[in-house]
């Protein structure tokens, strides 16, 4: 008797790639890109790691889908998570461009690109920009400082 284990081993790949993937399910892994959010720019499809609120028991989930990445590269199985290319630079420590970002969060590179483009001198940027403090927004849409206490 034949045993067609490939065939049972693309099933559980398939089933475990659905469930990361699952928006639904209480694992929490992957988010969309705020591109899908926002319905602006590229890789509207693709997800980011969502790696909010990072508990043990959530760091083991992304330890075991690291392993499953792993198996996939080394068995040559695709698995079908579609997750943006920053993330693969990411992962493998590529260097990561503007235009890398851009590609997954469009608005937030626009409005970085902004103020760049606005040409102000040291004496009028108070005037210019008014804030205090300067905050990013992580791909997760939380609000963190640029620089110690966001001064």
């Amino acid at each position: 008797m034949i045993f067609n284990f490939a065939g049972v081993f693309d099933d559980i790949m398939s089933e475990v790639c659905r469930e990361v993937s699952d928006m639904s399910s209480n694992l929490n892994l992957l988010m969309p890109t705020p591109n899908a959010k926002d319905e602006a720019g590229l890789h509207r499809d693709k997800y980011l790691l969502n790696t909010d609120d990072l508990t043990p028991k959530k760091a083991q989930f992304f330890r075991f889908l690291g392993i499953l990445i792993g198996v996939a590269i080394r068995t040559n199985k695709p698995i079908a998570i579609n997750l943006a290319p920053i993330v693969w630079k990411l992962l493998s420590l590529s260097k990561v461009t503007i235009e890398d970002v851009q590609d997954v969060d469009y608005l937030y590179v626009k409005s970085l690109k902004n103020l760049l483009d606005l040409n102000v001198t040291d004496t009028h940027f108070k005037e210019v920009i008014p804030h205090e403090s300067f905050m990013g927004t992580t791909f997760a849409g939380r609000r963190i400082p640029l620089c110690p206490r966001g001064i």
